[in-house]
């Protein structure tokens, strides 16, 4: 019986921060591969209990510079029955900016966090789950973090954007 809860709280911990890579990035960092015209996109949802929410972040070099866009999941709009019209994507356009030095130094640090997420604590349980989906021509994987320690992404684009607030009622923007 014991063996039994054991290996079920290993398998419920094991569940809960998992990676899945494709292609592995280089150690010259994500950003720093990307040629004139080329993207990275992060896609990225964050679900528990009491929410869903979730974003895609479009980084593309053009010249010696970096755009980025940053959108809206329209999925927790559709499921709270606030929005009826779906776009192509599935995501609703918020904002964009350049980014400069300091930009790509936080981009770094959230990268390299990203890609030694660890295996949580087994006593720690925590219904947060935020989930990563990175893709460039050089860089493809997937990262499940579960430990409620991390707000990676948050911390990334609030100092990129500011606070990130998407329309509550998305169809007003429509007509």
């Amino acid at each position: 019986m014991r063996q039994t809860i054991l290996f079920l709280l290993l398998s419920l911990s094991s569940f809960s921060q998992t990676k899945t890579r494709a292609h592995h990035p280089s150690s010259a960092g994500m950003l720093q591969q990307l040629q004139d015209g080329e993207q990275l996109t992060i896609e990225f949802t964050s679900s528990g209990c009491f929410h869903y929410y979730g974003y895609k972040l479009t980084i593309t070099r053009t010249g010696g510079h970096w755009e980025t866009n940053i959108y809206a999941s329209q999925k927790g709009m559709l499921n709270g029955g606030h929005f009826y019209y779906m776009f192509d994507d599935g995501y609703w356009f918020l904002q964009s900016t350049t980014l400069d030095a300091a930009d790509l130094k936080k981009f770094t640090k959230f990268e390299k966090y990203l890609l030694e997420i660890k295996e949580p604590n087994p006593w720690i349980f925590c219904t947060t789950t935020q989930h990563y989906i990175v893709r460039s021509n050089y860089a493809a994987f997937e990262a499940t973090d579960g430990d409620c320690q991390w707000e990676g992404f948050n911390y990334l684009t609030t100092s990129w954007f500011g606070q990130i607030n998407a329309p509550p009622d998305l169809s007003d923007c429509l007509f």
